[in-house]
């Protein structure tokens, strides 16, 4: 059964081929039409970082519509990090100005033998050299791009460095905050030698009952806005998190060591909003504003989200919520996944505190808990792969997994498929984990599970 066909803009990166389709039947927006034209079209077997991998981008039917906060794209592709199906999405803007460009789906095959980016205006579809914008990061590309187009307002969807050197979780972000940030499609995006998408277009999306439409658009805003979590999320964005996961004894803190962090008043959603954000941040059409730009001493730039914010703070042990969110935004304009970039460095810092391995082994880099040193000199290594950033920028099971080399750090992995989860600590939810034994540490953190609890 056909549900719903949208515009399909097929580009051949090898010979430079550009057609249009229309989107697979059987979908009704951006996973589908991905998982669909992946499923029909991918062989079994292929390199997902090689030239037969498809890297899709798609819309919904919605996107772009007077339709609150209809502003979501898909990436999908085979995955570098799990070798299964990579799927991420992110929000802004972008998505609604392909759609008012008129394609639905974007299919990129094939690989360049150059850097190069996408330009399409409307019905004008162009391969670019971007071999000017090779080593920038996602801020510097963007803005870069809208300099040279002489558009501020252009819609770009770039990598960063960590895209380019092939790092198995690097994003593909617009906005340069809003990210497609799992499974590593911006390393997907890097193997082919794509830098950015730049779009603009003027066709509005136009519903066939505009007053329906219009009316169901009005009795959805008014719902959102009476909804009793409408405020907090309005002040705070997902950072109130933070404060409901300790409540519900589920916090990540020292890689899952324990549910308790005694400095949470100084790093949870609050704390961020009274010292470091200096304005709200919104996406498309969207009345929510959840989104906080950030001033530190390091930087500044748009958020954290919580996984960011728990990533750098609790879950490394880090009491300087400053520091976090200048690593959080550099993290985003290197351009790598902030959870698994998260979840690579705290579990150093815990190998480290078991003695597994010592900070020689990592190029003399203090790895103690909340290290500054590590914080900061970790994630430029990895998306440059730089001394031990390039074993890490495999992440923990690439090429065998870093932890190989130490034995005894494959235990204290939290990940599922090769995959890095959320941040909370869900053996703590389950009835089921809490039979398990747990060793005692010999601080003041509560014991962390086994290695078969944690999943290593």
């Amino acid at each position: 059964m056909n549900i719903c066909q949208g515009n399909q803009l097929r580009v051949d990166l090898t010979t430079g081929k550009i057609s249009r389709e229309l989107t697979p039947e059987n979908g009704i927006g951006a996973r589908t039409w991905n998982s669909m034209t992946l499923l029909r079209e991918l062989e079994p077997g292929t390199d997902p970082l090689g030239p037969d991998n498809i890297l899709c981008l798609a819309t919904g039917p919605l996107a772009g519509s007077q339709m609150i906060a209809t502003c979501r794209f898909i990436a999908s592709a085979r995955s570098p990090l799990t070798g299964f199906l990579g799927d991420s999405g992110a929000r802004g803007f972008f998505a609604p100005e392909l759609r008012w460009s008129g394609h639905d789906q974007l299919v990129f095959t094939g690989a360049s033998d150059r850097w190069v980016y996408l330009f399409i205006e409307n019905d004008r579809v162009e391969i670019r050299d971007a071999g000017h914008l090779v080593g920038r990061d996602i801020t510097e590309t963007t803005e870069a791009l809208q300099e040279e187009l002489a558009d501020p307002d252009l819609q770009v969807a770039a990598i960063g460095p960590a895209g380019e050197n092939l790092v198995r979780y690097s994003i593909i972000s617009c906005n340069l905050a809003r990210a497609a940030g799992r499974t590593g499609m911006g390393a997907v995006m890097g193997s082919k030698k794509l830098k950015a998408i730049a779009v603009r277009g003027d066709q509005p999306v136009r519903p066939v009952d505009p007053d329906r439409f219009a009316g169901a658009c009005r009795q959805l805003q008014t719902d959102l806005e009476n909804h009793r979590e409408f405020g907090p999320r309005r002040l705070y964005g997902t950072t109130m998190i933070m404060d409901r996961l300790a409540e519900m004894g589920v916090l990540p803190a020292y890689h899952y060591r324990s549910a308790e962090f005694k400095e949470l008043d100084q790093v949870n959603g609050e704390a961020l909003r009274r010292e470091h954000v200096v304005k709200a941040k919104s996406c498309y059409n969207c009345n929510v504003h959840c989104s906080r730009y950030n001033l530190t001493r390091y930087s500044e730039g748009e958020g954290p989200e919580y996984e960011a914010q728990a990533a750098y703070t609790v879950k490394c042990g880090n009491p300087d919520l400053e520091l976090a969110v200048g690593v959080s935004n550099t993290v985003n304009r290197l351009g790598l996944d902030c959870i698994t970039a998260g979840e690579v460095i705290a579990w150093l810092m815990e190998c480290r505190h078991e003695g597994v391995i010592s900070d020689s082994d990592v190029d003399g880099i203090d790895l103690s808990w909340g290290s500054a040193d590590a914080l900061l000199r970790l994630p430029e290594m990895i998306a440059r792969r730089e001394g031990i950033g390039d074993l890490l920028a495999d992440g923990v099971n690439g090429r065998g997994g870093p932890h190989r080399r130490s034995e005894g750090s494959g235990t204290l992995l939290g990940r599922s498929q090769g995959h890095q989860g959320v941040r909370a600590d869900e053996r703590r939810q389950l009835p089921r984990w809490r039979s398990l034994p747990r060793r005692t540490d010999d601080r003041t953190h509560r014991g962390r599970g086994t290695g078969a609890e944690a999943g290593g």
